[in-house]
């Protein structure tokens, strides 16, 4: 099969920014260890990441990546009485809340192209918690993760494809 140059492929991608995401994200979930089973990757990662560790080795198809990050966060798991809060450790990686949300957090990254940024989405299960007319999850004091459709399903049937 033939590339056309607006396929969205790894190979007709315009800048290197997906491979700094990936790099962020292995670092970042290297940080956030100690709630490991309480995060789970979604979005534009998770097929990059489901054809790193199934894709059948004949099978040329380079999946881009994302250059976001989206973690689905269950507060059943991550709560208060963590050692640091995630909040905390985000801040030491040089990521700063976004301006306007309470959820998203970006860090300006360089790339081959010059400078980026990146975007970390903090999801939560829309049951349980605050009542189903707020828009946020409480975690932490300082930490809400952002109502997600699915995100309840995510928590129940997640795969660990990075050992």
């Amino acid at each position: 099969m033939e590339n056309k140059l607006d396929d969205r492929t790894k190979i007709t991608f315009v800048s290197n920014i997906a491979d700094v995401s990936l790099s962020h994200l292995i670092e970042l979930m290297m940080a956030l260890g100690s709630y490991r089973e309480g995060l789970v990757v979604v979005g534009g990662w998770v097929p990059y990441l489901l054809l790193k560790e199934y894709q059948s080795k004949d099978v040329s198809f380079q999946h881009i990546g994302s250059k976001d990050i989206d973690i689905v966060v269950n507060p059943a798991i991550v709560d208060e009485k963590k050692y640091a809060t995630i909040l905390e450790l985000l801040k030491e990686r040089g990521y700063k809340p976004k301006e306007g949300t309470t959820f998203s957090f970006v860090k300006t990254v360089t790339t081959d192209k010059g400078e980026d940024k990146i975007q970390i989405d903090f999801l939560g299960p829309e049951y349980g918690g605050t009542p189903k007319n707020k828009r946020h999850q409480r975690v932490q004091d300082d930490f809400l993760l952002r109502k997600a459709r699915g995100s309840d399903v995510v928590l129940i049937h997640k795969d660990r494809v990075v050992k």
